[in-house]
């Protein structure tokens, strides 16, 4: 038997996103940083023993006059770094049949999922309409997910994009959101989710002295004379 290290609590007070756009990231300690990943790759972003928080990378756009050399269109966007299209987050919650403990998944993706009927589509497009929600599986049909003593997922819609709301009591407080782009790249329809991305946006979370990850590491982290130093 092997006890585990006493977690630590770490309130995260910068205002802004953790982990916007192409990336920009504020770490657990307000360290500011940029983070490029590789086309199609997916990362670590926040690994414990009892959360696990993967990304898939993938092309991003910023606003700039652009001209596409194969077919001479110009565009509104040009390509800028990765930014996050797909999120996977594990952490363990009580079995409400059981009361033992069990693993929840909860996945974003902007491109359907396969394996689901187009009745599910059409019910889960009227609660997130610029991306898709998974838990555990299966396209969420409702709002809110109460996991009793685990916590809520609740999810928020508005032209601004889609907010997924997750609350773990003395565990985990944040939010991930679907971005659609800028009205003013004139995107249609079709491209929607093309130009989309993924936000992360952390409140508090609690970690062992082990956690790891592009944002896990940086409860480590600090600067001294402008350069990093890992502690612990």
């Amino acid at each position: 038997y092997v006890p585990l290290p006493n977690p630590i609590s770490i309130p995260v007070s910068a205002p802004e996103a953790i982990i916007r756009s192409d990336p920009h990231l504020t770490g657990l300690r307000g360290q500011k940083y940029d983070f490029t990943g590789i086309e199609g790759h997916y990362y670590c972003l926040l690994s414990d023993f009892t959360m696990l928080l993967n990304a898939k990378m993938d092309k991003a756009y910023t606003t700039g006059i652009f001209i596409d050399v194969a077919t001479a269109e110009t565009h509104k966007m040009r390509p800028d770094g990765t930014w996050m299209t797909e999120v996977g987050f594990i952490f363990a919650a009580e079995d409400e049949q059981t009361h033992e403990m069990r693993s929840v998944t909860l996945e974003l993706f902007l491109s359907p999922p396969s394996g689901v009927t187009d009745e599910e589509l059409a019910a889960h497009r009227a609660l997130v309409r610029n991306g898709y929600v998974v838990l555990d599986g299966k396209l969420m049909d409702t709002s809110v997910v109460i996991l009793q003593s685990a916590g809520t997922i609740r999810l928020k819609d508005s032209n601004a994009g889609s907010t997924v709301e997750i609350s773990i009591p003395g565990a985990f407080d944040g939010e991930l959101r679907l971005v659609p782009p800028p009205v003013e790249w004139d995107v249609s329809k079709e491209e929607l989710l093309q130009y989309s991305h993924i936000n992360l946006r952390l409140h508090q979370v609690t970690l062992s002295p082990l956690a790891h990850g592009v944002v896990g590491s940086t409860q480590h982290l600090r600067f001294v004379d402008g350069e990093p130093v890992l502690e612990g």
